[in-house]
């Protein structure tokens, strides 16, 4: 047992005189520092939230297009092969058919919305000059 703790303390004060012999390293909030423009310099007034850069702005791709077109094909075409596939001779309530017709077209629709949509973020709108 006073091994185990003699190993502790060493390790311990080991890591923290090791860590103290290190050269710091930049703070996160220096690595991102905004250069504010002379107008707003010149005026003395600094906005609240720095001004955006053109990357940093958010471009219009063509998800939503991309999701309704994946989801109505494939949530309509898993709901017309649930109802081919659909056995009537099964022994099953009336109702049942209907029932598997709606949930593989749900389920379809809602596969077929995420991964259109994943497509059609991928390609980016046109930018009106």
């Amino acid at each position: 047992m006073r091994r185990v703790v003699l190993t502790i303390v060493l390790a311990v004060g080991t890591a923290s005189a090791a860590a103290a012999q290190r050269p710091e390293a930049p703070r996160l909030a220096e690595a991102f520092k905004v250069e504010w423009g002379p107008r707003i310099q010149h005026l003395g007034l600094r906005p609240e939230r720095p001004l955006l850069s053109d990357s940093a702005r958010v471009h219009p791709t063509h998800w939503v297009e991309g999701g309704l077109i994946g989801g109505l094909i494939v949530g309509g075409g898993l709901a017309v092969l649930a109802g081919l596939l659909y056995d009537p001779d099964s022994g099953g309530a009336p109702s049942s058919r209907e029932r598997a017709v709606i949930s593989a077209g749900l389920l379809g629709g809602f596969c077929g919305f995420m991964i259109g949509a994943l497509i059609g973020g991928a390609s980016p709108k046109p930018v009106a000059p």
